[in-house]
């Protein structure tokens, strides 16, 4: 059964979650006992969401900060959304402990169980940001998915799940980690890396999450030529993924190789992604202009992408407060204050109206310029600001 969640898998890593959802409806329509569907649908639902995140913290610049304390990253949700995910995961969890009932033997349907905690833990975690049901339904996961790999150690892809909540739990501050205690998991970064390897060469349903993850870990110990492999990888499978062509830029930021940067965003451009907007890919390029020190190509670029026909509102706002920026490093006080205040006529979102106002306060000038986030994107979730 579970060669028909392939599928979905590659659906979700090529972005098309329309075709991701249909793949996994007519999972359901097709054998409407079997927890698969069920379950994969919760994973659309959760993986859609997410690729929105990803995309805002790349065009913001600002690090998916989900083990901070006081986290300054969220995204809205609608209550529609919500929902959906709310009914999504009390049908997947009920057909799961349904079907693991009548089919006590059956491996899958331990492994499913798990999943369909794991996804609704991620889920809480990453959009809702709610720690205590996270912290709870991963505690779900790894008693379920430990005692699997106990009794099938051969079983891959659960152990990459349980690597990952591995890896998060050790990432949490001590408030939240201490709490991931209490509900019985520990964190261990070195082995839930060797799990992750493990998984990216041999697992059949978890082997992208791995190479993924694998790219967020060696990015948080900052071996950026390992971090790059594994999202050239991810890069080569699916080349509609423009999360991870982002994702290759920002870590050449990251590791100060802002002018491969340049060439890579320039690729993105060029490659003319249908789903993402163009003026997003201008404010990288903006941005990592800037931080080259090419104020002009900056402002340019910048300017370019306000103008851009269809940009969306956020857009919009996010170029302006760059664009502010270069122009203050231009000396251009009076043209970068009207840039900001125009950022405060938007929607405020991931703190747009607080950089607005800091730099109307006072210039943006070359100090804050080297204090600024280099990158944003899911490769920034284990980094704190000093190491970005």
């Amino acid at each position: 059964m579970l060669i028909r969640v392939r599928p979905i898998i590659d659906a979700i890593y090529r972005l098309d979650y329309t075709d991701a959802e249909s793949l996994s409806q007519q999972l359901i329509q097709d054998f409407p006992q079997h927890p698969a569907g069920y379950v994969y649908r919760l994973r659309v639902y959760w993986s859609e969401e997410l690729s929105k995140a990803r995309l805002l913290s790349a065009e913001r610049v600002v690090g998916m900060d989900l083990f901070s304390d006081a986290p300054r990253f969220k995204t809205p949700v609608t209550p529609e959304i919500s929902q959906r995910f709310r009914r999504g995961a009390e049908e997947a969890i009920e057909k799961t402990r349904v079907w693991s009932i009548q089919h006590p033997n059956d491996p899958d349907a331990q492994f499913l169980l798990g999943s369909a905690y794991a996804f609704k833990s991620g889920y809480e975690f990453s959009i809702e940001r709610s720690r205590l049901r996270a912290s709870e339904d991963a505690g779900k996961t790894f008693d379920v998915l430990r005692d699997l790999v106990r009794r099938y150690p051969d079983l891959v892809d659960a152990r990459v799940i349980t690597g990952a909540f591995s890896i998060i739990a050790d990432s949490l501050d001590l408030k939240t980690r201490w709490l991931a205690w209490l509900l019985g998991y520990r964190g261990n970064l070195d082995s839930g890396r060797r799990d992750m390897e493990l998984g990216s060469e041999n697992g059949f349903l978890e082997n992208d999450d791995a190479r993924t993850l694998l790219a967020i870990v060696y990015t948080r110990q900052r071996k950026y030529d390992q971090a790059m492999l594994k999202l050239s990888e991810l890069h080569a499978r699916y080349p509609e993924n423009y999360l991870v062509h982002l994702d290759m830029a920002a870590l050449e930021m990251l590791s100060g190789r802002p002018d491969h940067a340049l060439n890579t965003y320039r690729q993105i451009l060029t490659n003319d992604y249908p789903k993402l907007e163009r003026a997003a890919v201008l404010s990288r390029l903006g941005v990592a202009s800037r931080m080259a020190g090419d104020f002009a190509e900056s402002e340019r670029r910048l300017r370019e992408a306000t103008t851009t026909s269809a940009i969306s509102a956020v857009s919009l706002a996010i170029a302006r407060l760059e664009l502010g920026k270069t122009l203050d490093l231009q000396g251009e006080r009076g043209a970068a204050v009207e840039q900001y205040r125009r950022v405060l006529q938007a929607q405020d979102l991931l703190g747009l109206h607080q950089d607005a106002e800091r730099w109307i306060r006072k210039p943006f000038d070359r100090a804050a310029m080297r204090q600024d986030n280099a990158a944003g994107g899911v490769i920034t979730l284990g980094l704190t600001p000093a190491n970005q």
